[in-house]
């Protein structure tokens, strides 16, 4: 074959640096294929000869010469279904922009993350006084006496703050359960603050207007307080309390009359989603003009429900928030309206452009995450998986954790944990792997070594191919 080129009745695309067989013909599903196998493809245009595919393919892979030369060509043998010579085709068309986008195939997924932190998560409590129904974090409800002994003491968290500041380390995010219930919340921020970094904090806690001066006095830089619904009902029933809406008014009417920079967080379920609208005229008429929402999602501690809004809640939803953007021009509103391409598709099971659509994950790339009892979490999604524990800030340091070895495994893993599915022999598996949701994965199997929950792998398509077929990932 002198002159390769894909059959008109296939072709190629490249999809945030994965690469997929379409069959235009639609008698194959989509075919996800290996970043060599798709290169190859692609550069099979008709116009390259063989010599010039294996002079471009140098440019991206380690390879000698030889060795390489030998897996072009067993791989166009084994790629006979899907190209044939350009002189079969009297017409023919192909992407042209190829060789300019070799110089970033090679891009490291490590090489977005940063050296340090840029922030860090610590879940000061696993208690709270309220049970919602959709904590993804699988806080116990309890009294507001409770007092946690297994966060870093007052000292060892001056040493960590320390170290954060001699980092670059920006912002402290202080979470939960309820952070509120750590007695020991005020001398955390003054002590961020004297390092220069930037506090943030959340509630759902009824605060008096003495106690927000206090966290004000410390240097806390802003208040997000937790509010569902402006409906008492709707709110008591997701937060799992009575009478709870008049104590989160009132929380966030002590914020701001203190001076504490506020905002409002909204989870929308199914539940309160028909009322969003409501809720922002609620907020609007008590000048709360800062406020974000997040869908909610199964997570690992989700109690026993589906609590996601449905395709037609979040249509409407779409329009009320843009409606009262427009009309509310003061109102600064954080929402995803995109939301609703990725809920059609996991409604309508597409599988294949659920794939394509996966985000990467972003766990533990840019911030760190510390449990209650000063543990150091891969993923906060997974909170109660020992396995993506990764350090412990009571013994390590920062960076010490941010470099080990524990957190590099997760960050760019061995295969041997996946010996015994598919993922083990794939050539794609780290560039899928980026894209892997620990979460979603430990939810659907159980384990953490699995396939990937939206995994559209040929051989799973056609279990009838021998070993031999799987040459189209080598």
């Amino acid at each position: 074959m002198q002159n390769p080129i894909v059959k008109k009745e296939f072709t190629v695309s490249k999809w945030e640096d994965c690469y997929y067989v379409i069959d235009k013909t639609k008698k194959l599903p989509v075919l996800k294929v290996g970043r060599f196998v798709g290169l190859l493809l692609l550069l099979c245009n008709g116009k390259n000869d063989v010599e010039n595919i294996i002079l471009t393919m140098s440019k991206c892979t380690r390879d000698n010469n030889l060795e390489l030369k030998k897996k072009v060509i067993d791989t166009m043998e084994s790629l006979q279904l899907f190209i044939e010579d350009a002189s079969e085709q009297r017409n023919f068309s192909a992407e042209s922009n190829l060789v300019e986008e070799l110089s970033t195939i090679a891009e490291n997924y490590l090489e977005f993350r940063k050296d340090y932190p840029l922030y860090i998560d610590f879940y000061l409590s696993n208690k709270c006084t309220r049970n919602c129904i959709y904590c993804f974090s699988g806080s116990q409800s309890k009294n507001e006496s409770y007092a946690t002994n297994n966060f870093l003491s007052v000292e060892r968290f001056k040493e960590i703050s320390y170290e954060a500041q001699n980092l670059g380390t920006k912002t402290f995010i202080f979470t939960g359960g309820e952070p509120m219930l750590n007695p020991y919340i005020f001398d955390y921020i003054h002590i961020a603050r004297l390092s220069g970094i930037s506090v943030k904090t959340s509630t759902k806690m009824k605060l008096s207007q003495a106690f927000t001066k206090k966290l004000l006095d410390a240097g806390l830089s802003s208040l997000q307080v937790s509010i569902d619904s402006a409906n008492s009902e709707i709110e008591d029933f997701l937060v799992g309390t009575i009478g709870v809406l008049p104590e989160l008014v009132q929380t966030a009417e002590n914020a701001l009359h203190v001076g504490i920079p506020l905002s409002v967080r909204c989870v929308i379920t199914k539940y309160n989603a028909d009322e969003i609208g409501d809720l922002l005229i609620f907020l609007h008429e008590r000048e709360m003009f800062n406020v974000s929402f997040s869908f909610w999602g199964e997570s690992c501690e989700t109690k026993v429900g589906n609590f996601g809004a449905s395709i037609d809640q979040v249509q409407r939803l779409n329009s009320v928030i843009e409606e009262f953007r427009i009309t509310h021009p003061k109102m600064q509103i954080q929402y995803n309206f995109s939301y609703l391409d990725i809920l059609t598709e996991e409604k309508s099971n597409i599988n294949a452009k659920n794939y394509l659509r996966r985000p990467i994950c972003m766990a533990s790339v840019n911030g760190m995450k510390v449990r209650s009892d000063g543990k150091v979490m891969f993923c906060d999604q997974v909170q109660y998986c020992d396995e993506l524990i990764v350090g412990n800030l009571h013994t390590e340091g920062i960076q010490e954790v941010w470099k080990s070895l524990e957190m590099m495994r997760w960050l760019s893993p061995s295969r041997e944990g996946f010996q015994k599915t598919l993922c083990y022999s794939c050539a794609d598996f780290e560039c899928c792997y980026r894209h892997r949701c620990h979460k979603d994965t430990i939810i659907k199997y159980g384990t953490l070594f699995a396939r990937n929950v939206y995994c559209n792998m040929i051989a799973d398509l056609f279990p009838m191919l021998s070993v031999k077929k799987m040459t189209l990932y080598p």
